[in-house]
């Protein structure tokens, strides 16, 4: 039983490890037009600039505790941006996770994922150490951030956020709220 429990919390580590670093970023382009984009809510908006609707960025910072993880961002119209961050987290002859997280995200910009955003999460992990069950993990998270696109296309963006985590097995040990930093590296195509 020790062990079990020991090997949860491990597990409940790695998954809050895995909710800390989910973002997005843009990049803006050299080309300055005016043009005009559907919002979303049956208006038309004009912007400045070459709109980028698609962005992929890592999150680096995991990667010095064994995380790789990426973010691929998809705005379908101006301000609204629906996150997809895949993830393994591993650390040889200790633990292995995989997980799932999925984000929506409302940007203040109108050229893509730009200036200030906020949004909430939803993700799902499996895995575990090596010595016990795999376990399940479910959580949610509001984050808010700021997103800055340089002209060569380099993004760099950064937030904070709360989040809620829980073991599919055992639902009524829910941890709740804890921090989420985030910080992400990218490029927008």
């Amino acid at each position: 039983m020790y062990e079990r429990s020991r090997c949860m919390k491990l597990g409940l580590a790695v998954f809050l490890g895995i909710l800390a670093m989910p973002g997005v970023a843009r990049a803006e382009d050299d080309q300055q037009q005016e043009r005009t984009v559907f919002r979303g809510d049956d208006r038309e908006e004009s912007v400045s600039g070459d709109f980028k609707s698609m962005t992929l960025t890592a999150n680096p910072l995991t990667g010095l505790v064994g995380r790789m993880s990426v973010n691929i961002e998809y705005l379908p119209t101006v301000h609204h941006a629906i996150v997809i961050n895949p993830s393994v987290w591993a650390i040889p002859s200790a633990f292995t996770v995989v997980g799932l997280e999925i984000s929506y995200h409302y940007y203040a910009g109108t050229r893509g994922a730009e200036g200030f955003y906020c949004g909430p999460s939803i993700g799902a992990f499996s895995g575990g150490c090596i010595d016990c069950e795999n376990e399940t993990f479910y959580g949610v998270a509001f984050d808010a951030g700021f997103q800055h696109m340089f002209r060569d296309g380099l993004t760099i963006g950064a937030g904070f956020g709360l989040a809620a985590a829980w073991n599919r097995s055992e639902p009524e040990e829910a941890l709740y709220p804890l921090p989420r930093v985030l910080f992400t590296l990218g490029y927008s195509l």
